[in-house]
């Protein structure tokens, strides 16, 4: 029979359900998360830690929302950010990518480039991709300067008349596409070339 004392997660506070195993173990699940806490036979210990994702809950409702009819998860964007970054990082900055239209099969190739383009300024994985999500969704120089990614306006517009081949004044929809689109270019191929360089660097000194 479960016992009258309670286990409260030690991050969300809530009180954890109780069960047996075959064993007699007891078992003490957090409702918020499918992380478990076995405990002796003999009662609790004096330590009760265990790692509640209650704050990610909703951030991975909206994710897997928006990624219904993708096949874009959360373990590839992990894989993709070497397991640098907490879930409710990735999946805050993967939410906002989303919102704002990214397309979905790039972004773990778009985290991952962005992560390059951090390191190799000495920025961490997490405010790299910051960097990534909010430099574009504000259109910021500023911003996207912190990974290392600088171009003018009209160079964005232009080469997305010649891509269009379409000539004449953009809309501002148009410009808003151009100005997202070749930000996305510039970060992956930025990424691709400090890769090959360091590829080269390594063969050369061996």
């Amino acid at each position: 029979m479960p016992s009258n004392k309670q286990v409260i997660c030690a991050n969300c506070g809530e009180p954890m359900q109780q069960t047996h195993t075959r064993s007699g173990l007891k078992l003490y699940v957090c409702l918020h998360n499918t992380a478990k806490l076995v405990k002796t036979r003999t009662g609790l210990p004096k330590h009760a830690l265990v790692y509640c994702t209650a704050k990610v809950f909703g951030l991975k409702t909206a994710f897997d929302n928006m990624t219904a009819n993708t096949d874009l998860t959360i373990q590839k964007l992990r894989k993709a950010t070497d397991d640098k970054i907490d879930d409710a990082s990735l999946y805050k900055s993967a939410n906002l990518a989303l919102e704002l239209k990214f397309d979905a099969k790039i972004l773990p190739k778009l985290f991952g480039a962005a992560m390059t383009l951090g390191y190799s300024l000495g920025i961490t994985a997490q405010k790299s991709i910051e960097s990534l999500v909010i430099g574009i969704a504000r259109k910021s120089r500023l911003v996207l300067d912190n990974i290392g990614v600088v171009f003018l306006a009209e160079t964005a517009y232009k080469w997305y008349r010649e891509s269009q081949l379409a000539s004449g004044a953009l809309t501002e929809e148009e410009r808003h596409k151009a100005w997202t689109e070749y930000a996305i270019k510039q970060v992956i191929e930025t990424a691709e070339q400090i890769r090959k360089t360091a590829q080269e660097t390594m063969r050369a000194a061996t």
